[in-house]
This record gives structure tokens, C-alpha cells and sequence, in this order.
């Protein structure tokens, strides 16, 4: 297209497309939205509960990743369940809270400079008792300092362990002008390199979630294939995936960007829990321009 085409095109919400297959891929697609079924979450005017309002109030401020504690009150605004966790701002602090938790446990650092806290040994895992939880706080704050040099440590988060339990990672991207990507696939450290993953336009129903669900290895892996795993109820994470597609649709132009991961399904039952979360803000300025 031309300079001048596309000058024309901008800021209207009409995407460029290129090429005869994009163009009917799209024609296809919004013939298939156009079909689904009305939903009373999908209405432009769903109004938002003072609590969610409060909550973009708040956000509407902070640029990069959101501090744990607003991200445990976004995530309980939208049913979303999470370990059972405790915030220690000390390793002596952290030993005290322990009983709380109780053993096996896993605890990580909390600091807004390592965002990614698996990838520099900043989390630890199967910590069976009070001597292993002060040799894992120390591990971690050496590590720390070792690979973020300038790091600021704010305190250390410990969380229940559970055991024999299947990794998913569900999350969402910004998509302007469409809205947001709501994304459910296989979790874990491993989750670039599966690349095991469903993606549609937020917000979903849960049944929309369970059909996403299904297209992925871990839906498959989940429904007893080859008897890798007994057979696993999906409700539970179909319905957390519809939840988040909904704060997706609420606060994808505050927060573009979140990753649960991972998400633990108990084998069999099929009760999930978030683990880990990361929502990463857009700032005041580019905040107040997407809204």
C-alpha cells in the first residue's frame, strides 16, 4: 500500500492487510465472531464493579510490573485462585511465617527488578523444613546478586508446593484496535520452547476456553491421552481462563501484558491454582492514550 493510503488509514482502527490470504483469513474470522453467541460480557456498555474501578485507579499510575499485593486483590476481583502464600520482608521474618504455609513449600524473591524470577535462581523448590527454607532464602539472595547486580530485594514469598500436579500457563497480550489475546497452553520453564498454545480475542465464555483447551497438547495430555496422566476434569481451568479473558477486556489498556504461569491442575480432580503471576503496566501516558 501506499504511504499515502496508509496515512489515511491511520488512527481509524482499520488494519492494513496485505495479500489475497490475509484478506479472506480475516473475512473468515469475522464471519465466525459475527456468529457467536451473545454473551452479556461481550457488551460495549458492561459496566465495571466500583472494586475493578478502584483497581484501573490505582494501576492507571504505575509503570512495569504490578506489586504482588494489588496483583492478589486484581486476581481474587476476578475469582482467580492462587496458592496459599505469605510475604516475609526478611529470611528471619520469612522462617516465623512459615507455619502458615507449612512444608513442602517454595519460596522466591520479591523485587520489581528480576521479573522473571526462575531464569536467575530467584525461586526454590521442595523446601521441607525450617533448615531448608534459610538455606534456600540465602541461595536465592546470592544469586540474586550474582546475575541482577543492583537488584532491590523487597522480601521473599513463600507458597504451598503441590505435588503431582500438571504446568499450564494462561495469559493475555494487548492486540489494538481488536482488544486482547487470551492465551492457555502447556506452562512451565519449558513454555517458549513447547510453544503449546491456543489464542482468541478476549473476552471468551468458559465453553469457548474449553474448545481453546482442546486444540493444545495439554488438553489432549488432560483427557487421558495414552494414559500419560488419569483422565482430568478441565472445568475448573476453563473457567479460570474465562475469568482472565474477562480482565483482559477490562484492563488490557492499563496492563497490556500478564502471564500465570504455571498454573497447577491436581491430576484427576482437576483444582487449579495459580502459582505465579506477572502483570506488566503501561505507564500513565500510554495508558491514558489507549483508553
Amino acid at each position: 500500500m501506499s504511504d499515502r493510503l496508509l496515512a489515511h488509514l491511520e488512527g481509524t482502527g482499520v488494519p492494513p492487510l496485505r495479500g489475497l490470504w490475509p484478506g479472506l483469513a480475516a473475512v473468515k474470522s469475522t464471519v465466525v465472531w459475527a456468529g457467536r453467541r451473545r454473551d452479556p460480557r461481550r457488551l460495549a456498555d458492561r459496566k465495571l464493579t466500583a472494586e475493578r474501578v478502584g483497581l484501573r485507579q490505582e494501576i492507571a499510575g504505575i509503570q512495569g510490573p504490578l506489586p504482588s499485593k494489588l496483583v492478589g486483590r486484581l486476581l481474587a476481583s476476578y475469582r482467580i485462585p492462587v496458592v496459599k502464600s505469605a510475604v516475609a520482608r526478611s529470611a528471619a521474618e520469612a522462617v516465623t511465617l512459615a507455619g502458615r504455609i507449612g512444608y513442602p513449600m517454595v519460596a522466591k524473591v520479591m523485587s520489581t527488578d528480576v521479573p522473571h524470577r526462575s531464569d536467575v535462581g530467584a525461586v526454590q523448590l521442595g523446601i521441607k523444613n525450617e533448615a531448608g527454607l534459610s538455606a534456600a532464602l540465602a541461595l536465592i539472595e546470592k544469586n540474586v546478586r550474582e546475575k541482577v547486580p543492583g537488584a532491590v530485594i523487597d522480601g521473599y514469598e513463600m507458597q504451598e508446593e503441590l505435588i503431582d500436579c500438571v504446568q499450564a500457563m494462561v495469559g493475555y497480550q494487548a492486540a489494538p484496535p481488536y482488544g486482547a489475546l487470551t492465551i492457555v497452553g502447556s506452562g512451565g520453564v519449558l513454555v517458549e520452547l513447547e510453544a503449546d498454545k491456543a489464542l482468541s480475542l478476549s473476552p471468551v465464555t468458559a465453553a469457548e476456553a474449553g474448545a481453546m483447551l482442546a486444540a493444545t497438547r495439554l488438553g489432549k495430555t488432560l483427557d487421558g491421552y495414552r494414559n500419560l496422566i488419569p483422565r482430568t476434569d478441565t472445568a475448573a481451568l476453563a473457567g479460570l481462563v474465562a475469568n482472565l479473558s474477562e480482565l483482559a477486556a477490562d484492563f488490557a489498556d492499563l496492563v497490556p501484558e500478564c502471564d500465570l504461569n504455571p498454573v497447577l491442575i491436581r491430576k484427576g480432580s482437576g483444582e487449579v491454582r495459580v502459582v505465579d503471576a506477572l502483570f506488566v503496566a503501561a505507564g500513565p501516558d500510554q495508558g491514558s492514550q489507549n483508553q
